[in-house]
């Protein structure tokens, strides 16, 4: 178990959190874990620049990653700080991590970040290969609603902020707690000034770096926009354009196919409508200039404005005359009274107490009234008819039981005398 304590020390803000946080094993579901001794310890992912922790405030419930990253040198350092930087500044977006606290100490620089319970989209990737009900792919709105939460994200970056990302790929974005997509790991991103539209440094994943940064050729936003187009093709095939087999090819494979080769589209227009094929190949045009923008990706994927005629007609109640709504008052009144008769009589009724009327007292020199002479019926003079009871039929073992039409039958009654 660590510990670390929450500093304020050589950062450029000063932190969200007060107090420490401590490690807590990553949990069982958590995507891609292999049950080892350094996640039983916290560890929730490691790479190049440090190791990330999962940890929990000690005054509160709440789970923050806590990323550690390694000050070897003075560049180091610089990247390090600029990440921080990029991240205040984009912590805003709802699909972008959010920074909770930043700090330095002892040649190295925490950050804590807000947790994704969900992994990285790079696993949810490999669970639907192995998915029996993905093996054609994510269903379609779940892509559409992918790529348009990753646009919005960048389109909040570009525009708003004037940062390329320039190591956009799954395994850089997060699934946070109800299945939002976060965009992660700013340590590449490059803040443009207002006169510079071009960057020139040769960085990024291959499988997703675009044609100009292959050919060592300047670039900009658009850099973002083919690696989107990218994870557009990899959640519908389930597999890179680039990547034929599914084996990666060499560096030098990779970059003649993304200069020259074409991917695979009759394969996606087989599954997907041909709407969202068109805006994929859009991300993916080899001339930067013609490929889409965030903000027209936005755009093609927000839901069109309601025209101001169907929201006259809907608010809008026109306006009648006195006669109509005195009508519609009578109504209303009359069939209110309807159904409080209905409500009456389906009411069970409970009969009224009846009162009893109060016994008169008798006075106490009145005898006692004699009681009734019983009437006694006259003795009847008609002959009494006898009728006699059905002899009993033995039991016999070897005759069954006789049907009802054969039932012994009482004789008839003798005639009466005249």
């Amino acid at each position: 178990m660590q510990r670390f304590r929450i500093r304020d020390t050589g950062v450029t803000a000063p932190p969200k959190l007060q107090g420490t946080l401590v490690t807590v094993p990553v949990p069982s579901n958590y995507p891609g874990r292999v049950n080892t001794a350094r996640e039983k310890e916290g560890e929730i992912g490691r790479g190049v620049f440090g190791k990330v922790y999962l940890t929990k405030h000690q005054g509160m419930a709440a789970l923050y990653c806590v990323k550690v990253v390694s000050l070897a040198n003075d560049v180091d350092h610089e990247d390090a700080l600029q990440e921080v930087k990029v991240m205040q500044d984009t912590c805003d977006h709802p699909n972008i991590v959010s920074l909770h606290a930043a700090w330095s100490y002892r040649a190295t620089l925490h950050i804590v970040m807000e947790y994704c319970p969900g992994g990285s989209l790079d696993k949810f990737i490999a669970f639907g290969r192995t998915h029996p009900d993905y093996k054609h792919g994510f269903p379609v709105l779940k892509v559409l609603h992918y790529v348009q939460e990753l646009s919005g994200a960048l389109a909040y970056c570009h525009h708003s902020l004037r940062i390329v990302h320039r190591d956009l790929k799954p395994a850089n974005i997060l699934i946070g707690w109800l299945g939002t997509l976060k965009l992660a790991d700013f340590g590449m991103a490059k803040a443009l000034g207002p006169h510079t539209d071009m960057c020139a440094t040769y960085c990024g994943s291959p499988l997703y770096m675009s044609p100009e940064q292959c050919t060592g050729k300047p670039y900009s936003f658009a850099a973002d926009i083919w690696a989107l187009g990218c994870i557009s093709y990899e959640l519908m095939a389930l597999t890179s354009p680039w990547v034929g087999d599914g084996r990666v090819p060499p560096h030098a494979t990779i970059v003649d196919r993304i200069v020259h080769a074409t991917p695979a589209w009759a394969l996606l227009r087989e599954r997907y409508p041909e709407n969202l094929v068109k805006l994929t190949r859009w991300m993916l045009l080899k001339d930067a200039s013609e490929r889409a923008m965030a903000s027209e990706l936005v755009q093609h994927l927000s839901l069109p404005e309601v025209p101001a005629v169907c929201e006259a007609s809907v608010v809008v109640r026109p306006r009648v005359s006195d006669e109509v709504e005195k009508l519609e008052a009578r109504v209303r009144a009359a069939a209110c009274q309807i159904q409080r008769s209905y409500r009456e009589r389906a009411a069970p009724r409970t009969p009224a107490p009846v009162a009893q009327p109060a016994p008169v007292p008798m006075a106490p020199s009145a005898p006692a009234p004699a009681p009734p002479v019983p009437l006694v019926a006259p003795p009847s003079t008609a002959p009494s008819v006898h009728v006699p009871h059905p002899p009993m039929i033995p039991f016999d073992k070897e005759r069954p039981p006789p049907y009802r039409a054969e039932r012994y039958r009482a004789p008839a009654a003798p005639p009466q005398p005249t």
